[in-house]
C-alpha cells in the first residue's frame, strides 16, 4: 500500500508482485489533479498491465475534492476495472480534510464502487474531546449503512487515536481498542480490516504488538470476528 509522501512507486511495486506473487499484492497510486483522461488511462495501465489490485488516494496530500463532477470518470474507471479505491481522508484539519460528504456523493453516483476508508477515516480520533463512542467516527460509519461496498481498515490506529498524534498511550492502547469496539458495534466485524501502517506505526509500538492488539486483546471480539478482521475480509476485498 503506497503513500504519496514516499513518491510514486507503481513500477517498483509491480515488480515485487511479479517476482513474489505468492507473498504480495500491490496497490497503485495516481495523482487525480492531472487531466482526467490521463488519470483514466493510468488506472487502466495500473490494473491491466502492472497487475495491481486497487488505487490508493491520500486526499490532503494530493488535494482534490472527490465529489466534484470532473472526477466522475476516474471513479467510474476504477469501478469498471473491478478494483477497490483505498482513501485516506487525512489526519488533521483544513480545507481538504475529512471530505465525508464528497465520498458519499461518489458512492451515490457510482453504483457498486468499492471503497476502503483507511484508518477508520481517521475521523478526528486524535482529538481528546472525541470520546467513546466517538461522534465523528459515527458519522463516518454511517456510510456502511447506506452503501454495502464500504469497508474500513484500522491501520495506524495506534497513532490516529493518540491525542494529536503524540502516541501518548502505551500497549495495549485502550483508546484504540475503544475505537475498534465502537466500529464493531456499528458495522460488525465483516466490514473491518486489520492493517499496520508500517513504517510510521513504529513510532508508537512494534509490528508484533499491532497484531497482538487484536489477537490477544479486544476481548469484545470472538474467534470468528478476529479471523475476519485479521485476514478473511482482506482476502475478499483485495483478491488474495
Amino acid at each position: 500500500m503506497q503513500a504519496p509522501c514516499y513518491g510514486n512507486h507503481n513500477e517498483f511495486v509491480s515488480e515485487i508482485v511479479r517476482r513474489w506473487p505468492d507473498k504480495f499484492i500491490g496497490m497503485g497510486l495516481v495523482d487525480p489533479r492531472r487531466r482526467v483522461q490521463t488519470v483514466v488511462k493510468e488506472i487502466r495501465h495500473i490494473v491491466s498491465n502492472l497487475n495491481l489490485r486497487g488505487i490508493k488516494f491520500e486526499v490532503p496530500d494530493t488535494p482534490f475534492y472527490p465529489g466534484e463532477d470532473k472526477y466522475l470518470p476516474m471513479w467510474e474507471k476504477i469501478n469498471e476495472q473491478g478494483v477497490p479505491a483505498v482513501i485516506d481522508l487525512g489526519w488533521g484539519e483544513g480545507e481538504y480534510y475529512f471530505q465525508l460528504e464528497g465520498i458519499r456523493r461518489v458512492l451515490s453516483r457510482v453504483q457498486g464502487l468499492r471503497i476502503v476508508l483507511a484508518h477508520l477515516g481517521v475521523s478526528r480520533l486524535w482529538d481528546p474531546q472525541e470520546e467513546y463512542p466517538f461522534p465523528t467516527l459515527q458519522k463516518t460509519l454511517s456510510l456502511a449503512e447506506e452503501f454495502p461496498n464500504v469497508m474500513f481498515d484500522i491501520a495506524g490506529l495506534t497513532n490516529a487515536t493518540a491525542h494529536m498524534g503524540t502516541a501518548d498511550e502505551e500497549f495495549p492502547f485502550s483508546r484504540m481498542q475503544k475505537a475498534i469496539q465502537a466500529t464493531y458495534q456499528r458495522v460488525g466485524a465483516d466490514r473491518i480490516m486489520w492493517g499496520s501502517d508500517y513504517p510510521s506505526v513504529l513510532l508508537a509500538c512494534t509490528y508484533k504488538q499491532v497484531v497482538k492488539i487484536i489477537t490477544d486483546h479486544c476481548d469484545f471480539l470472538g474467534p470468528r470476528e478476529k479471523e475476519r478482521i485479521m485476514g478473511k475480509n482482506a482476502q475478499q476485498v483485495f483478491g488474495f
